[in-house]
């Protein structure tokens, strides 16, 4: 198993604890995840969990498909708030250039704009899902 932009158990997937973690790939601090296994831990200080992700494709000379580079962009428009967030770094900013460039979009401020507009939209979803729709647990002193 692969943890991104996480590393607490109560906002992963059920039966975590018994999975075999490889690895965390993360932009938040360290949770409450553990191992007594070998463990690639990859944190950083960026505004994304994609930017991480980016930065690993651009390390090991990997391109990624359009659609890839996509998700990726729309992620760290998203965690960035159209790169405007106290937390956007440099990279942040690099990796929406590259990416941008990789899915052909020329207007990053109007695909901000259409995710944005896609968050705020609750059609079709039920008042339990609505509720938990962006819900974390986080345990503090036991």
């Amino acid at each position: 198993m692969v943890l991104v932009d996480h590393s607490e158990y109560t906002q992963s997937a059920e039966g975590l604890k018994s999975a075999n973690i490889i690895s965390i790939i993360d932009h938040h601090n360290d949770g409450t995840v553990t191992t007594g296994n070998q463990l690639i831990y990859d944190a950083r200080p960026l505004g994304s969990a994609a930017t991480v992700i980016w930065i690993r494709y651009r390390n090991y000379s990997l391109k990624s498909d359009k659609k890839t580079a996509t998700v990726m962009l729309g992620a760290i428009l998203s965690d960035t708030v159209n790169l405007k967030s106290d937390t956007t770094t440099f990279a942040d900013r690099e990796a929406v250039k590259a990416l941008s460039a990789l899915t052909d979009n020329k207007d990053v401020d109007a695909f901000y704009q259409e995710i944005f507009k896609a968050r705020l939209s609750y059609e079709g979803m039920t008042d339990d899902e609505i509720f938990f729709n962006d819900y974390k647990e986080y345990e503090s002193g036991g």
